[in-house]
Order: structure tokens, then sequence, then C-alpha cells
């Protein structure tokens, strides 16, 4: 999908680990057709014609239609917005999904700091209580990167969930993260970089939302260390 500010490839994205934002707010991939138009050299458009959310084969009548800007006014900025609209329930083409998407890139500054702050906002008609109630949630995301060499770039994330109506965790609630990555190039030759990415994370819910064991959602907090 062109929606948020990572991509399903994580050796691409500033930390290892995805976001709240990835996992829950935003489809992984489409099916459809893209047209792109180079309006200048700093600014272009495209429109995204998509069968649906994670879908190869449409499962209703109506398509989900995704205008996009991308607009370079400054070397040190980089701006994004992306809309998606369409219906996404069985057999039912007017109950739309509707989501708004945001990026902001500055930098980088002195050859070093690089900073990416991603908005998202999304909301469903009629996707709760038998068809009756509409399903919200957002949040915002914020990234720095720090290029200490060019074989260490550490990258730092922080982010906030709000899943009001548990329609895309489960869950009614609030995620906060925080999310610390070591990007390490250990040898690169012919092209390829051989990386090495230990990360940690600590997640933060408002209610019982992550597992212990074989306690299913009982407790409000975890934390994850990985490489």
């Amino acid at each position: 999908t062109h929606i948020g500010g990572e991509t399903i490839e994580t050796v691409k994205n500033w930390n290892y680990s995805h976001s709240f934002f990835y996992t829950y707010a935003i489809p992984f991939q489409d099916s459809g057709i893209r047209m792109n138009y180079p309006v200048s050299d700093t600014l272009y458009g495209e429109l995204y014609v998509l069968n649906g959310w994670n879908v190869t084969t449409d499962n209703n009548t109506g398509k989900t239609w995704g205008p996009s800007i991308g607009w370079t006014p400054l070397p040190w900025l980089q701006v994004y917005a992306n809309y998606l609209t369409g219906p996404e329930q069985a057999d039912n083409a007017s109950n739309k999904r509707r989501l708004f998407d945001s990026q902001v890139i500055l930098g980088p500054f002195a050859e070093r700091w690089t900073f990416m702050v991603n908005y998202d906002i999304a909301r469903e008609k009629n996707a709760l209580a038998g068809n009756t109630v509409d399903a919200r949630w957002s949040g915002l995301t914020g990234y720095v990167r720090y290029k200490v060499s060019d074989g260490f770039e550490p990258s730092f994330r922080v982010e906030r969930y709000r899943d009001r109506d548990g329609f895309t965790t489960g869950v009614p609630q609030t995620l906060t993260a925080y999310t610390l990555t070591l990007n390490t190039a250990l040898a690169e030759s012919a092209g390829s970089v051989l990386l090495l990415r230990p990360e940690i994370r600590f997640d933060r819910s408002d209610t019982p939302f992550f597992s212990k064991g074989s306690s299913f959602r009982s407790e409000t907090k975890q934390a994850t260390a990985s490489v």
C-alpha cells in the first residue's frame, strides 16, 4: 500500500518492528490501478483505484479510491498526503471507510538528524452494533534518526494510537509505544549490506491487551528486546 510512513519490508524502515499504525490502522496491500502525474520536479499527484483493503477480489460492487499528493518544496522538507475512501464491508457498497494519512519528513540537518511525523485518522460508517454505529480510529507517530557514522544510525520512534471502539485491535483502548533501534552496518559489498539491528521496545495500553503466557489479554504493558 502507498499509505503510511512504513513499508511491508522492514529493511526499508527506520525501525525493525512495525508501528501500531502499520499493524492496525492501514491496509497492508492493495490490488488495482495506480496513475501518477508529475506536476513539476517537486510536486506529483497520484490516483489509486482499488478493490479494497487487503483483498485481491472485491467483496462488494464498489471501488476504493485513493488520491495522493507528494511535495518536496525544499531539499530538507518532504510532505505527503494520502486519502482512501470506499466500501469495505461484504456485499455492502453504501457504508464507506474513509482514511486520511499524512507524513512530514524533515532533514537531514547537518547531514545527521532526520525527523518524520505520521498522522492518521479514519472512520467507517455503520461498522459496529449491527451496522448502526460508526467506527473511528486515529493516531500520531514520530521518528528521529541520527547518523553517528556511515555504518551506525540509531532510530527512535514514539507513537500513540487511539482505537476508540476496538474496531481495529479488538479492544477499545489507547496504545503508546517507545522503540529504539540501533541500525548497524557490519559489511557492505556489491550493493548489499549486512545489517545488525538490535531493538528495545516498550508498549503500554490503558486497558489489559497484552498476553502473558497462557493469560490472554491480561497485561497493560509489555517490553520486547530483539536482534
